[in-house]
This record gives C-alpha cells, structure tokens and sequence, in this order.
C-alpha cells in the first residue's frame, strides 16, 4: 500500500511542476486589408517564462483563413518591445533583428515574424503543398503604446517578483 502512495505521489508531483501556465497578456485587432487577430500571452513553467504571439485572420473572397503561432524568450520580448517604443513616425526606417522585423511607413507600423508559417494547413494554390506565409501585421500608433505599456507592465511585474 504504502509503495502505490509512493508511486502516485511521485507522479503527480512530475506532472504538477512540469505544468506550463498560458495568461492572455492583451488582444489586438489589425487594421489591414488581411485584418488579424492577434493574441499576446505569457506563458509560465516553473523554470522559465515565454512569450507566445497567436493570429489568425479570417477567411475572405481574397484571404484564405490562416492560424500562426510565435514563440519568443522574454530576451527576444524584450527585444521586441524595446523596438517597439523606438519607433519615430517622422522618418522611414527598419529594424531587422534576427526573429523579427520592424518597418515604419507613413503612419504605420509593419511587423514581420520571420520563421513563422501558418499552421491552418491549407493550400492557397492549385499545386501548392502547403500554406507558407510568414506572420506580418500592421499597428497604429495607438497600438504600438498600448502594446509598451502592456508590456512595460509585464516586465515591471516580473522584476518585482524576482525582488
């Protein structure tokens, strides 16, 4: 009796500390002819933290739907996020990083993940094995503070809590 205790206790435990933990950071509706819903989470395991990037758009006369999944280090957010507030509408200009790229045009803000696909797994032309396109959206100013400061409020947190 007491070796099967054993045993279920042990497993729970591996399963309780390998447990990862999904929080919805903000949502964010692009304004684009493709218009996309984008998702931002954090997600936590007991070691380390992540962040996930989800968007979808929906299906059109134009647009076939599309589902995208991105992960990134809280380095890479942080890279991200610091690009982000960097951002100056008065010239053209482009950051290219190596996950990601940031370019100003006009009033807008385009944003490219690079190594990302769509995960719908679809075909958008005859012959074509499979959907490829990488995740790319566009922010407004608006967007773009609202995103910083959701995330300045993240990073705040977590530094807080490591304190």
């Amino acid at each position: 009796m007491k070796s099967i205790f054993l045993a279920l206790t042990m497993t729970l435990s591996v399963f309780t500390f390998g447990k990862s933990i999904l929080k919805e950071i903000m949502r964010i509706k692009s304004v684009e002819k493709n218009s996309k819903t984008i998702i931002f989470s954090k997600q936590s395991t007991k070691s380390q933290n992540n962040f996930v990037i989800k968007a979808k758009n929906e299906s059109s006369s134009e647009y076939t739907k599309c589902k995208w999944e991105v992960q990134l280090s809280g380095n890479k957010m942080r890279q991200f996020n610091e690009a982000l507030s960097q951002v100056s509408f008065d010239e053209k200009n482009s950051i290219i990083f190596k996950n990601f790229s940031v370019k100003v045009k006009k009033d807008r803000v385009k944003i490219i993940f690079f190594n990302s696909s769509c995960s719908n797994e679809h075909s958008t032309h005859y012959f074509q094995k499979s959907c490829n396109r990488e995740l790319s959206f566009v922010l407004f100013p608006s967007q773009i503070i609202a995103v910083n400061q959701a995330f300045d409020n993240v990073f705040n947190n977590a530094i807080a809590e490591n304190n």
